[in-house]
């Protein structure tokens, strides 16, 4: 998705695997948006997470101000052109995967738009994502904005 001022412009999910995909620079499912498990791929935190800090420069690189990339159950790095964070995942039992990318984008991009900080439209997101996982199905999985502040109060 992009989100406009007052952020910068924000790639993640969808896009930026189907872009990786046709540069042939990271096999697929390193970069994620709800579909691949990528413990699935095997491999370290460590490893999957430098590969996901090196796919988001490359789009730094080329103007991209902000670089989301997920990785599941691993987290997710935020890559801009000075700066790298790797969000560690809220611990959770996992019912069911179906719907935690829609709930991260979903929250990430109502959060911005609501005028939160990067920051914290990431840790919403974040919270979402995990709440999502705890429910079968798609949509009963996606969490209202009240479930996600109650989860972060805890």
């Amino acid at each position: 998705i992009t989100v406009q001022a007052p952020h910068p412009p924000l790639l993640m999910g969808g896009g930026a695997e189907a872009a990786l995909r046709r540069i042939g620079r990271i096999a697929d499912g390193w970069i994620s948006s709800s579909r691949t498990d990528l413990t699935s791929i095997g491999g370290s935190v460590e490893l999957i997470r430098a590969s996901a800090v090196e796919a988001g420069r490359w789009f730094t690189a080329r103007g991209v101000a902000v670089a989301v990339i997920t990785l599941g159950a691993k987290g997710a790095v935020v890559v801009q052109q000075d700066q790298v964070d790797v969000l560690d995942p809220f611990p959770v039992e996992v019912v069911d995967t179906t719907a935690a990318g829609d709930a991260f984008t979903g929250a990430l991009g109502t959060g911005l738009a609501a005028g939160r900080p990067l920051p914290v439209a990431l840790q919403r997101a974040m919270a979402a994502a995990a709440l999502a996982v705890t429910v079968r199905g798609a949509s009963p999985s996606l969490p209202t904005a009240e479930a996600v502040d109650a989860f972060l109060e805890r």
